[in-house]
């Protein structure tokens, strides 16, 4: 499968950020791995809270920070092998980054605010992993018709999601 991923992002600054002067707070990439399993692709998406203020270094590691979690998994293990503990080691990992720069940075961790959506598809097995109120879409092999595996996560309130900052308990997501 070496070769046959193709992939293709856009990312467009909203016209909120325009009118107040605020950069662009979505970031996304992706990645063949090449393993000894196998070829992996990964593809991540963030989407920065727009009420926060350094959203946009939110969404950047939020992205960075998973593809090297996925990086070192896949050094040892099959994609096959991932569940949803490591993709909660994962996500920790990623959160205690963004405290360290909030720290660092002298503002909350909050600050910091994105969703995540991520899709690892292998040869034997596909992944989706999901935070807060994005979406992805699958098309199974042999079928014409989309499905959306995980649907965006809606807060208690209207315009309210969780995000990858947040530090909820494993499972209320």
């Amino acid at each position: 499968m070496i070769g046959k991923w193709r992939w293709a992002a856009a990312r467009s600054i909203g016209t909120s950020h325009l009118k107040n002067g605020t950069p662009c707070q979505d970031y996304v990439c992706a990645k063949e791995f090449l393993t000894r399993h196998g070829s992996v692709m990964a593809a991540v998406v963030s989407d920065g809270a727009g009420s926060a203020s350094h959203a946009e270094f939110g969404s950047r590691t939020v992205c960075i920070g998973l593809l090297k979690s996925c990086r070192a998994f896949l050094f040892d293990a099959a994609l096959a092998e991932l569940n949803e503990d490591v993709v909660w080691d994962w996500i920790d990992a990623t959160r205690e980054t963004i405290n360290v720069k909030a720290s660092f940075a002298k503002v909350r961790p909050r600050d910091f605010a994105a969703t995540l959506v991520a899709v690892l598809v292998g040869e034997e097995a596909s992944i989706v992993i999901h935070v807060g109120d994005g979406a992805a879409v699958i098309r199974r092999s042999g079928c014409d018709e989309w499905e959306v595996p995980y649907w965006p996560y809606q807060g208690e309130y209207a315009s309210t999601t969780s995000f990858v900052t947040d530090d909820p308990h494993r499972g209320s997501w």
